[in-house]
């Protein structure tokens, strides 16, 4: 009896200990900075096909379109970018960097302030916006309210 007792103790102790590893971590500061940096340099070395992953899916194919119309794979040049801040919500999150870039044919770089939205899905952070910069994404329109039928008489 005391064996069986023990072996269950053991097994629903254990079973906790595997639930609470298969949690996936709530995305947080850190991994925001990191997905802001990855997202940065991904667009700096002009992997923009790489740099729309980290894209939300609903926004993603605006984003690619908008990179293949501009032909930001062969006209784009981000110089230099600097994160400067980032202001985390529980599940949203904005980021302002200072990005140096110019678009071929022209050689004269533009500096500018780009603001980032961020979104927390899971544990994974994803861009629904971009404000400034080469990349422009704008915000999509909110859903409408679902109309309501008129009360009857």
């Amino acid at each position: 009896m005391l064996r069986t007792t023990a072996t269950l103790l053991l097994a629903f102790s254990l079973s906790g200990c595997v639930a609470h590893l298969a949690k996936p971590k709530p995305a947080d500061l850190p991994a925001l900075r990191q997905a802001a940096e990855n997202f940065h340099k991904l667009v700096r070395w002009n992997d923009l096909r790489g740099a729309a992953q980290m894209i939300a899916e609903e926004r993603r194919m605006d984003f690619l379109k908008m990179t293949i119309n501009e032909k930001d794979d062969e006209l784009l040049k981000v110089i230099e970018y600097d994160i400067e801040d980032a202001q985390v919500k529980p599940e949203t999150a904005t980021v302002i960097a200072k990005v140096i870039w110019h678009r071929l044919p022209s050689v004269t770089t533009k500096t500018e302030a780009i603001t980032t939205e961020w979104e927390a899905r899971g544990s994974t952070w994803f861009i629904v916006s971009i404000d400034g910069g080469p990349l422009p994404l704008a915000k999509s329109a909110a859903p409408a309210p679902a109309a309501t039928a008129p009360d009857s008489p």
